[in-house]
């Protein structure tokens, strides 16, 4: 079996795509849901889509298993890129500590901004065009 070819990249755009893909983490850890903060921008960019999120299901879930795949941190360890509804939930439930992982690598504002979207934007249901208006934010053209 022949090994795969990185894939061509042509445009900056793409450069940094692939960049993204590699941000670094830490090991999971334990946090107090109530000391972490939701990122900024969360609220502008998914609110219209928050209805249809099955938090009933997801409540019932984290009830009976706990919070199975860790919250995403910023750099700060308090900043929340992907989780939120997780942590809200934990915090309703009375959870005093639920697993996280921190961003270890350096990135700007705007290469957070992507992640959020990224990591979030598969959690809501919302159409093609509605995607793609998201990806427009961060990718002209796309």
């Amino acid at each position: 079996m022949k090994p795969k070819k990185p894939p061509m990249v042509s445009t900056d755009h793409e450069i940094r795509a692939l960049e993204f893909n590699h941000p670094v983490f830490s090991d999971i850890y334990d946090v107090d849901p109530r000391d972490l903060i939701p990122h900024p921008d969360n609220e502008s960019l998914f609110h219209k889509f928050k209805k249809s999120l099955d938090t009933a299901g997801l409540s019932d879930s984290v009830r009976r298993h706990g919070i199975l795949e860790p919250v995403l941190l910023c750099n700060d360890g308090k900043t929340i890129i992907s989780g939120h509804s997780r942590t809200s939930i934990a915090t309703v439930l009375g959870l005093r500590s639920i697993k996280a992982r921190r961003l270890m690598s350096k990135h700007s504002n705007e290469e957070i901004l992507e992640m959020l979207v990224t990591l979030n934007v598969s959690r809501f249901s919302m159409t093609k065009h509605e995607r793609l208006d998201l990806y427009n934010q961060f990718y002209p053209g796309f």
